[in-house]
């Protein structure tokens, strides 16, 4: 009877306990499904220890092999390497943020899932390359671990020419080297594109035709001295950047001081001082608005008797690849592009050659000097007029008063004329005539002259 309840509690010792270790199993199965989820991994191998494996013929190349050799023999393995770190880098930053805010470690059996973690971390601390000595007969006599972190894979993106034999440097080289001037070239385009660019949107705001003129100078100049040469330039550390900068900055300067200049202009007119000098006068210009509104239609017939401004593309014909936006640049409508030897000709004899280069069909002879003739008499009138015009400002000035300096002295037939006066500009009066040769050397030569 005796012997029959050691048995009994024998057996009894081995349910409970076979009972335990069932439900241990099925609370750390729990838990670790839960810590799984929460990690957003499907198991614990979610990353590899080792890597890769290399094998080697002998015991000095297995003692000798590092990550240099890992790497010069398997190029390919390097941008492997690289995305295998990005993937155990992140896996760690998932474990390391769970383990700093974690629900889970006061849980049985929380400590045994742990060793899991654990095991995990040390897996995703480095790419693993295993180097093994195996004999010619096969057997195994050696092995070592090479560790890669982000450290050494930085080390050779920096210094390229540690995993590079010396041909293959030097191409790399001169590849970089390359890329370089390119970037360093299109830099450059970007600044004179930048300044293209703001002197084509705000050309058209620009009241004043001599800051016309003077923004068509300085974006032509810019071209002739900028865009050639940045081509032209063929190392990265050329003294010729430091000039071109320089040159570019001051047409910047000069292209700004314009804008600025005439947008300190343009808030007057929108000033109320402004509308109430205009409003006084409006009022008082009523007998004469007639008057300047007949000026204004002869300024305007005569100035589309011989053509008017015509517009065109002002860019450089070098620039192969494009990179330079073209800039629209105000010419004459009697511009003929002609040889050095014809330029010369003409400033001996303009009368000749204005009638060789303008008017070569002599059919048209009757239709010109019959313009000529009406152009004579409708400058003749508007030399009148200009001298009325004059005197109707003297009887003004009494409504005038408190206009900045700087009106009048940049701007004071634009002052006028948006008072209601008929405006008469100079070069109505003048017919120009342009040649005009491009130099060997790129830069312009220009005659005017006036019929």
């Amino acid at each position: 009877m005796k012997n029959e309840n050691i048995i009994y509690g024998i057996i009894l010792f081995v349910l409970v306990l076979v009972t335990i270790l069932v439900i241990n199993k099925i609370r750390y199965k729990k838990l670790e499904a839960e810590i799984l989820a929460s990690l957003g991994f499907r198991d614990w191998d979610t990353a590899p220890y080792i890597d890769t494996y290399v094998s080697v013929k002998s015991r000095q190349a297995i003692e000798k092999y590092d990550d240099v050799k890992f790497f010069k023999e398997n190029k390919d393995k390097f941008t492997e390497a690289e995305k295998r770190l990005v993937l155990k880098n992140n896996i760690a930053k998932i474990i390391k943020d769970f383990l700093a805010d974690n629900e889970f470690e006061k849980r049985y059996p929380y400590k045994k899932v742990k060793r899991n973690i654990d095991a995990v971390l040390i897996n995703v601390s480095a790419y693993r390359v295993q180097v093994d000595y195996i004999s010619s007969a096969g057997n195994h006599l050696a092995q070592k671990e090479l560790h890669i972190n982000q450290r050494t894979l930085d080390k050779f993106n920096n210094d390229p020419s540690i995993l590079m034999g010396k041909a293959e440097y030097n191409k790399f080289l001169k590849e970089t080297e390359k890329k370089e001037l390119d970037k360093k070239h299109h830099l450059f385009y970007e600044k004179v594109n930048k300044i293209v660019d703001f002197a084509s949107n705000n050309k058209p705001s620009l009241i004043l035709k001599e800051k016309q003129d003077m923004l068509d100078s300085l974006i032509s100049q810019l071209f002739d001295r900028t865009v050639n040469s940045i081509q032209k330039i063929k190392t990265i550390d050329s003294e010729e950047w430091g000039i071109i900068d320089k040159y570019i900055s001051n047409i910047d300067k000069e292209i700004n001081e314009i804008v600025s200049e005439n947008q300190k202009i343009l808030d007057y007119y929108e000033s109320s001082g402004f509308q109430k000098i205009k409003a006084t006068c409006e009022a008082l210009m009523s007998s004469q608005k007639e008057f300047n509104e007949y000026i204004n239609e002869k300024v305007h017939a005569i100035s589309t008797l011989f053509g008017t401004k015509v517009i065109r593309n002002e860019t450089v014909t070098e620039d192969e690849h494009n990179y330079i936006r073209p800039y629209k640049k105000t010419i004459t409508p009697f511009t003929a592009e002609v040889s050095a030897a014809v330029f010369a000709s003409a400033e001996n004899n303009p009368i000749e050659y204005i009638v060789k280069n303008f008017y070569p069909n002599k059919s048209m002879y009757p239709e010109q000097i019959q313009k000529l003739q009406l152009l004579i008499e409708e400058l003749e009138t508007l030399r009148e007029a200009k001298q009325i015009i004059e005197n109707y400002k003297k009887d003004y000035k009494q409504y005038i008063q408190d206009v900045p300096a700087f009106i009048m002295e940049k701007d004071e037939t634009g002052f006028y004329s948006r008072l209601g006066f008929a405006y008469i500009d100079e070069s109505v009066l003048t017919v120009e005539y342009k040649f005009h040769i491009h130099l060997v050397v790129g830069l312009h030569k220009d005659h005017l002259l006036s019929q």
